[in-house]
């Protein structure tokens, strides 16, 4: 369990300490990173980064319970992996033309597992795919992510929008697969 006793250990630099917050906090983190790069080292980096500026952030650092411990720690991650897809390339403005957008149905999304929702996830567009995982998985507004990404409130809104549709479409003609078969 992440304690404010076992952050104060790691502030004193106690290598026990911050391998145990490292492992308890791991998995979370590591999973964060890979929805936002696609790469497996990239997100490691990611990761790893985000841990050591979460290390050296610590006589800062005011313990306010776990869950804000590690969401503090994504924070920092999220932003890692924005920097990484920075430097790759510019990846905001994605634009698709409109679609005539099919009604889900909820029956339609029974059979469809949690391993399919994440790769239909992974391939939207690297704009979408960011305010959506910004917007709907770690909650920020479309004002914060507005400005963490430096674009409008109108173009986040329209890129969730877009990424909703193209989620729903995804999901929707893998299931149809899946019903002809």
């Amino acid at each position: 369990m992440l304690t404010a006793e076992l952050i104060h250990k790691a502030l004193k630099k106690d290598a026990k300490a911050e391998k145990e917050i490292f492992q308890l906090c791991y998995k979370a983190i590591f999973s964060c990173c890979a929805r936002y790069v696609k790469k497996d080292d990239e997100a490691e980096d990611a990761t790893l980064t985000a841990f050591l500026k979460f290390y050296l952030s610590l006589p800062n650092f005011i313990y306010n319970g776990e869950k804000a411990t590690i969401a503090f720690i994504k924070k920092i991650a999220i932003n890692e992996c924005l920097m990484i897809l920075r430097q790759r390339s510019s990846f905001l403005i994605v634009d698709l033309n409109d679609e005539n957008g099919q009604e889900i149905q909820n029956e339609a999304l029974n059979n469809i597992t949690s391993v399919e929702i994440h790769t239909a996830l992974t391939n939207l567009p690297l704009g979408y795919r960011i305010v959506f995982n910004l917007f709907e998985i770690e909650g920020y507004s479309h004002a914060e992510i507005s400005e963490l990404l430096g674009i409008t409130v109108g173009t986040s809104k329209s890129q969730l929008s877009k990424a909703k549709k193209m989620l729903q479409k995804k999901l929707i003609s893998k299931e149809m697969f899946y019903a002809r078969k």
